[in-house]
């Protein structure tokens, strides 16, 4: 009995705390965020937003950078006594992204995304072998193969041609979404996402996949404090591909999940830790010593970031990496400006 009272008191003093905390400006996340490995790339992704819609006729507008290196090799001996290495993934990659959205109710949110994408050579390579060797770190056999140099090619059992050896610069597709308020009952906030991407990316030069994909999630907020928030986004993506039979590629339905907490240092500053979790598309034909198929290994991306905001501009800057499954870039960098603008009374 006791036990019961004490956890009432604590529920409550949690509720009297939050309250009022719904709208609090100050609060900006989870990261938007986007995977930039070749096979999750061409997908639709979850992109981390928050359940609480903008109110009636507020537009936003925003622009997203990454800048992401990757590099992937096995060995091999050839059937003979010497050692030699084959690569998958040698590359680096500029993706832009370009968002809108508008609140044409109070309780529904419409957006667009769309993007550019570059792949490269790069020039980080050099700088990733000092850093490595400066601190005594494993290299990957990086030293075996060109630097600076641009390399695709992951073979999988799902037909998909994920290949590429020239520089690229094209437009990648297009995600269509919607954001309807389900519950809102001041600091817990649920939603729900309905989103389509559109093809107009090309699968040869890994801008797209060439098919649309269907994604449906629910979005969380929980405001627990006046400057402490929690995130949740779930959610099931859905390649048009992997439904018709007659179509040569036959990628795989997907999870996406992301959990993000906020920590409201000041009405201008955030600090974010967030994990992205999302299933491969894919099957490869590479396995690890341990026999475990590395291309369909889940992704689990860990994002540190921050942002600060200064009127109606908020600037989004995180570093990413995978330190469980790895099974993404070797490091990604992001930087974001979102803008809103408010509706006239």
């Amino acid at each position: 009995m006791k036990a019961r009272r004490v956890l009432l008191v604590i529920i409550v003093g949690l509720i009297s705390l939050a309250k009022g905390v719904y709208g609090d400006e100050s609060l900006s996340g989870p990261l938007w965020s986007r995977s930039i490995y070749p096979h999750f790339l061409i997908y639709y992704h979850l992109p981390g937003m928050q359940a609480k819609i903008e109110p009636e006729g507020h537009l936003k507008i925003g622009s997203a950078f990454y800048c992401a290196q990757g590099f992937i090799n096995y060995e091999t001996n050839g059937g003979g006594a010497e050692t030699s290495y084959y690569r998958l993934i040698d590359y680096e990659n500029i993706t832009i992204e370009n968002m809108l959205s508008y609140s044409p109710f109070s309780s529904m949110e419409l957006g667009i995304t769309l993007r550019w994408i570059i792949y490269y050579g790069g020039f980080l390579d050099m700088v990733v072998q000092a850093f490595h060797n400066l601190w005594g770190f494993p290299n990957n056999n990086r030293e075996h193969f060109p630097q600076n140099d641009l390399f695709i090619d992951i073979k999988n059992k799902n037909n998909i041609t994920l290949s590429l050896e020239d520089p690229v610069f094209g437009f990648g597709d297009i995600d269509l979404w919607a954001k309807i308020n389900i519950w809102d009952i001041d600091f817990l906030v649920i939603s729900a996402l309905c989103a389509v991407k559109l093809p107009t990316g090309n699968l040869a030069t890994l801008t797209g996949s060439g098919y649309p994909d269907f994604a449906l999630a629910l979005l969380l907020d929980w405001y627990i404090f006046n400057n402490f928030a929690l995130y949740l986004n779930i959610g099931i993506i859905v390649p048009y591909d992997c439904l018709i039979a007659e179509t040569e590629t036959q990628p795989f339905a997907m999870f996406n999940g992301l959990v993000a907490i906020e920590y409201g240092i000041s009405d201008w500053l955030s600090l974010l830790a967030q994990l992205n979790v999302r299933t491969s598309p894919i099957e490869g034909k590479i396995y690890t010593s341990d026999s475990i198929d590395f291309f369909a290994i889940p992704q689990t991306d860990l994002l540190i970031g921050t942002v600060i905001k200064t009127g109606n501009l908020s600037i989004q800057f995180y570093f990413q990496e995978d330190p469980f499954t790895h099974n993404t870039t070797d490091v990604t960098f992001n930087l974001a400006f979102i803008y809103k603008v408010l509706a006239q009374d």
